[in-house]
């Protein structure tokens, strides 16, 4: 393999990781709740605060992986029940594409490491950390510019077999509104940011460290 192709797998292999670390703090419970309460969710005048915040943890909870079945008293209907298993199923991916791009980021340093190519390293730093920049802001400004018409895409790419779409006095509406999944959507966004601004801080101070070091150390130059 190239080195070339070295840096280019560092740059996909860190992008997924972000992605998938970013994935894993929306579904935290602190999260969830928080956007529940920030939507003004109608669930939670409906229901009241406390079942309100019970379903949507059980959803949650679910969603995550954290039990094999849909708490029984949520009350979910068995349409939302089969869409929550639908995002399960892509949670699960995002999860072990996230685990798998680790693993692959780990092998990819100890080879740099043992071979003294760290340049190799930053350089796919760099490129990731561009790469989850541009991402986020290109995904922003089509959310911006309409996000109802986002909101349907992404459900049309991730879930092609369909089932998500529900009525406005669905229990999964007025839990979760479209104003949740706006919070959401800018939470992502902004993690994803972040891990890139990481992942170019990543690459910068393995650059420096190189940098300290003869020219003969490092096994090739820099570069974009």
């Amino acid at each position: 393999m190239s080195a070339a192709a070295r840096s280019a797998l560092v740059a996909v292999s860190s992008v997924l990781v972000v992605a998938g670390l970013a994935v894993a703090l929306l579904l935290t419970p602190g999260f969830v709740r928080f956007g529940v309460a920030a939507a003004d969710a109608p669930a939670l005048r409906e229901l009241g605060r406390s079942s309100a915040l019970q379903a949507a943890e059980a959803a949650r909870r679910y969603v995550a992986g954290r039990g094999d079945r849909l708490a029984a008293d949520a009350g979910f209907d068995a349409a939302t029940s089969d869409h929550l298993a639908d995002v399960r199923g892509v949670v699960a991916g995002v999860r072990w594409t996230a685990v798998v791009s680790l693993v692959c980021l780990a092998n990819l340093l100890a080879h740099a490491v043992s071979h003294g190519t760290q340049f190799e390293v930053a350089r796919g730093l760099r490129w990731g950390g561009r790469a989850s920049l541009a991402l986020a802001i290109g995904a922003a400004a089509l959310g911006a510019a309409d996000f109802t018409t986002a909101f349907v895409a992404f459900h049309k790419v991730f879930f092609p077999q369909g089932g998500w779409v529900f009525p406005d006095d669905a229990l999964i509406i007025r839990l979760f509104p479209e104003r949740f999944w706006a919070l959401a959507g800018a939470g992502l966004l902004a993690l994803l940011a972040a891990g890139g601004a990481v992942l170019l801080l990543g690459a910068a101070f393995v650059r420096k460290a190189l940098d300290e070091q003869p020219a003969s150390a490092t096994g090739a130059p820099l570069g974009d």
